[in-house]
């Protein structure tokens, strides 16, 4: 065996985050104790912010105070425009989307949900609710079905001869029908006489 150099560190007791070395507090109090010391600490990291949080405000406060009055009134004319034009744009997607909607499910003009549903768009999170506006869509056609077209029906079909009868023609060929050869027996009958 070698001999422990000196100068090597020697193992000391372990480190508080080894998971060997964890001990459950044995006490309520013990417990207290390691909550409060962890608060403690969490505080005094932010011990300046309410400070810091003030002088922020002063600032805002005294920059707002150097402004003149008509840079007040555009900053005030943009947050205006920048909410109408918002507002406009969100009231286009709606509308958009209902006619979208409107079209899928085969309204005569999807230009009619639209107005029916009227310019309340719902919201989510800030955005358009589409999933809304599709069953607002929906319960219209439930509600009002004269909105919307009559499903296609599938046109009749000529009944199949049984068998042994004489099937006609209907190639659509000229020439080839009862009318044509009505017309060519009358035609051969005028040219005997």
């Amino acid at each position: 065996m070698s001999m422990p150099n000196p100068t090597d560190p020697q193992p000391t007791d372990p480190a508080p985050t080894d998971p060997r070395a964890w001990k459950a507090p044995e006490s309520q109090a013990d417990l207290d104790r390691i909550v409060e010391s962890r608060l403690a600490r969490e505080r005094e990291k932010y011990k300046g912010y309410d400070e810091l949080k003030a002088k922020a405000e002063k600032w805002d406060q005294l920059e707002d105070e150097k402004k003149t009055p008509s840079e007040k009134a555009i900053e005030e004319a943009r947050a205006t425009a920048s909410g109408e034009t918002a507002a406009k744009y969100d009231q286009r997607i709606a509308s958009s989307e209902v006619k979208a909607v409107a079209a899928t499910l085969g309204f005569l003009d999807p230009a009619d949900a639209l107005t029916v549903l009227g310019s309340d768009i719902p919201k989510k999170d800030d955005d358009i609710d589409t999933d809304e506006l599709k069953k607002r869509v929906e319960k219209l056609a439930q509600d009002k079905p004269y909105l919307v077209k009559e499903p296609s029906r599938t046109p009749r079909t000529r009944p199949q001869p049984r068998p042994g009868e004489k099937q006609q023609d209907t190639t659509g060929k000229p020439g080839t029908g009862k009318a044509a050869a009505a017309l060519r027996q009358l035609g051969a009958n005028r040219r005997s006489n």
